[in-house]
């Protein structure tokens, strides 16, 4: 464990109060699905929001790691609501770009083999593509699993004949070797 800038203990992945935090980061971005962008836009309107969380101006940037953040942002302000103080923080990097992200897990040694329902994965072993939310615990000794996204394509709730961009949990399976998992 190590302080970090706003006071609040880092803690390691396998800490009680990091598995809480984790729990709760999902829920908050399950909660988030069938959140779209706007028309036919793949980054501006609703989606704006995970943009601004990491400081950037809402609209035209990619903002699959910014999804994340803003999911942990809200998760750790809702869990120091609950304890009525502050000892929940934010465990990721405050930036928007997947290889960074990468490092960062790598460099705080939080990459794992086996990814359970709240981990990061980080697909694309050759080029880092794209992040999401681990939805839930794939099946033991299955290759496959369930994903929550930002900066994805999804079924329009209103037109389930449309693709739009936006904010969704995947209705499909999605290959684990492909992909690196970090556990925050």
């Amino acid at each position: 464990m190590g302080a970090s800038a706003a006071g609040i203990l880092i803690r390691a992945s396998d800490h009680l109060l990091s598995d809480e935090l984790r729990r709760k980061a999902l829920e908050i971005a399950l909660g988030e699905h069938n959140t779209l962008a706007k028309g036919t836009s793949r980054t501006w309107g609703d989606v704006g929001k995970y943009q601004e969380a990491i400081g950037l101006s809402s609209g035209g940037h990619d903002y699959c790691v910014c999804f994340l953040y803003w999911c942990y942002e809200q998760a750790a302000a809702a869990l120091d609501a609950e304890q009525g103080c502050c000892v929940y923080g934010n465990p990721l990097p405050r930036q928007g770009l997947v290889s960074k992200l990468y490092t960062d897990a790598l460099r705080q040694g939080r990459l794992v083999d086996r990814p359970k329902a709240g981990d990061i994965f980080i697909r694309g072993k050759a080029e880092f593509k794209h992040v999401g939310f681990v939805s839930e615990d794939p099946e033991p000794g299955s290759h496959w699993m369930f994903t929550m996204e930002g900066n994805t394509k999804g079924e329009d709730p209103n037109n389930k004949h449309v693709l739009r961009w936006g904010a969704f949990k995947s209705s499909k399976k999605k290959d684990l070797s492909t992909c690196y998992f970090a556990r925050y």
